[in-house]
């Protein structure tokens, strides 16, 4: 039995409590959003919906006022064992989760800004430089800031930092694409 997503959605209510400034509305939206994106019964559910967005800003282009140019949202969570190896370090498969659905939810922050009929984007190219562990019970941050979207494309940066331990855990990076239109 999975979580409760009406109770233990952590992701969810944190998205509309988060520090920054974001728009109250803007932060209804994307919570909103990730509860239909991330539905109980989908592949790493347990693990997003403990993810607790404490901050999320957008940027302003100097050269053009009133243009967001970037969007960084920042996560915490703890370290448990349904993430852990067999060591009981967090898994690279989870961290590389992690960085794709970090990426996601601050890429749609960013087109809620630019244009919120943009269409959810896939993932098209997912990296990870991997430079430490970080154990069972230890608290990550996740810093995710977007490089760059488009109307095809959008890029971000992903930080994953063991809290407790104060020390970097991985770095990555994360393309996504709108997805092909189906051929069935």
């Amino acid at each position: 039995m999975g979580l409760n997503p009406t109770q233990d959605d952590v992701l969810a209510a944190s998205l509309r409590t988060a520090k920054g400034d974001v728009a109250t509305s803007i932060k209804h939206s994307l919570a909103g959003w990730i509860q239909f994106a991330n539905p109980e019964n989908r592949f790493g559910y347990a693990t997003y919906a403990k993810m607790e967005a404490v901050e999320m800003s957008v940027e302003e282009s100097e050269n053009a006022p009133g243009k967001i140019v970037q969007a960084q949202l920042t996560f915490e969570l703890d370290t448990t064992e349904d993430m852990c190896n067999v060591s009981e370090n967090l898994s690279g498969g989870c961290i590389m989760s992690l960085l794709d659905c970090s990426a996601l939810v601050t890429c749609r922050l960013l087109a809620l800004h630019i244009d919120p009929s943009v269409p959810l984007h896939v993932s098209l190219n997912i990296g990870a430089n991997i430079h430490g562990s970080a154990s069972l019970g230890s608290r990550l941050r996740i810093i995710c800031t977007t490089m760059s979207i488009d109307t095809q494309t959008t890029s971000s940066k992903v930080e994953i930092f063991d809290k407790t331990k104060g020390r970097l855990v991985a770095t990555g990076w994360n393309t996504k694409m709108l997805p092909s239109a189906s051929k069935l």
